[in-house]
């Protein structure tokens, strides 16, 4: 009689995938990211319509910034469930200070959903996620935070096979959370006039980067991008998730959290792109980055900053990404420090991005620029902030998730 425990052949070829994951973890092996594909884009034409709230009341939460805070009556279960929207509007005085040539008079605009999220999955919005949002309301910008359909319910543990099969499909049926991001622009402009509708750009970190990606690839009222160390193309790992979803519909489910990458809607990303990584990036390589990079073929501007830590990318970038969205609203008063124009695949290396950073408008392309770490003077950009904290502690989450052999969320935020 054999002395080992029986196993059935389902169970063991269920759990083919993760010791294949945990053999290529041991022996130090980087998950591979999945080979892009040009996916069809999303069709935002039939996103049904729902009723407005009457402009909230807003608090001050720091110098110069006022912030108004709203949920939209969105039935629970419906894709855009996820409601939740606040916007900062940075003080008549702030805001004339800082952008003084604006010929419209109205304020120039940035959306983002908060970063952490798993690639198959959205993400709430909270004080944290706002909060280095503020010195961008400071420099003069108006900024609209809103939530994506599928959170995770707890980050203090790893989700169960129920749970992610839950976040999927309602990410998938969001429209890998479009249908939120527009519903929030949608209601920002119509109740705030004093937002420039002309001048709204989506910036974001990490899986925020992603949605800012690709909510300026298939939104025509955004006008350009900031992405932050984004998470552009899905790897081995997070297919390995979603393909333990026990339903019919897991073959429908890969090709939309696929469909949601931004690398797959590459030809139709011709707005201009600012995208910012660092070499020491654990969570998003400079080389995912890089690939995007290569994928996109103009419009195109890519920054290395020297920092620490995927959480720091943010604050490193700060100063350009300033001066970046001063060139692209008032381009006859750009300072030509910083190079941005059209690039192309042969343009993007890695021997011109490393450059020296003391000569960019003369040793690099026109696209490629690169930048020293930035101490920023704002509160709201410091390492101390509870932004950082949080990161730091999904950080340490998803290294316990390491340990224990799996790389389950190659993106979430941390050191």
């Amino acid at each position: 009689m054999s002395l080992l425990p029986t196993v059935s052949i389902n169970k063991l070829v269920g759990f083919l995938p993760i010791l294949a994951c945990i053999s290529m973890a041991g022996c130090g092996f980087e998950m591979p990211a999945m080979a892009p594909d040009s996916m069809d884009r999303f069709d935002l034409s039939d996103v049904p319509t729902v009723s407005f709230p009457d402009r909230p009341d807003g608090q001050w939460i720091a110098d110069g910034v006022m912030e108004y805070a709203v949920t939209l009556p969105v039935p629970a279960g419906q894709p855009g469930h996820a409601s939740e929207i606040r916007i900062l509007l940075p003080s008549k005085t702030e805001q004339q200070s800082n952008n003084p040539e604006q010929q419209s008079g109205k304020t120039p605009a940035l959306i983002f959903n908060g970063p952490g999220a798993y690639l198959f999955s959205g993400m709430s919005l909270t004080d944290d996620d706002m909060e280095p949002m503020i010195a961008y309301a400071q420099a003069g910008y108006a900024v609209i935070g809103y939530a994506t359909d599928g959170c995770q319910p707890s980050f203090e543990r790893e989700p169960s096979k129920d749970e992610i099969a839950t976040m999927v499909r309602a990410y998938v049926a969001s429209k890998a959370g479009l249908i939120n991001a527009t519903r929030a622009l949608d209601f920002a402009l119509a109740t705030f006039p004093e937002i420039d509708s002309q001048q709204v750009y989506s910036i974001g970190q990490s899986s925020g980067g992603k949605q800012a990606l690709l909510l300026a690839q298939h939104d025509d009222r955004i006008q350009g991008c900031i992405a932050f160390a984004p998470a552009c193309m899905m790897d081995f790992a997070s297919c390995v998730e979603v393909s333990r979803i026990a339903a019919d519909d897991v073959a429908f489910l890969m090709k939309e959290v696929k469909r949601s990458m931004p690398i797959a809607h590459a030809e139709i990303n011709t707005k201009p792109t600012m995208l910012v990584c660092s070499p020491n990036d654990r969570i998003v390589r400079k080389s995912e980055v890089m690939a995007m990079a290569h994928a996109v073929e103009e419009n195109l501007a890519v920054f290395e900053v020297d920092c620490e830590s995927h959480g720091q990318v943010p604050s490193a970038g700060f100063d350009e990404s300033l001066q970046w969205l001063s060139q692209q609203i008032n381009p006859q008063d750009f300072n030509a420090s910083i190079a941005v124009g059209k690039a192309t695949a042969n343009d993007v290396t890695d021997d011109n991005i490393a450059a020296s950073p003391t000569s960019v408008t003369s040793s690099l392309p026109a696209a490629v620029a690169t930048t020293t770490p930035i101490q920023s003077n704002s509160a709201a950009m410091t390492s101390t902030s509870e932004a950082d904290k949080e990161m730091q502690r999904k950080q340490q989450q998803q290294e316990m998730l390491m340990r224990a052999g799996i790389k389950t969320n190659p993106f979430l935020t941390g050191n």
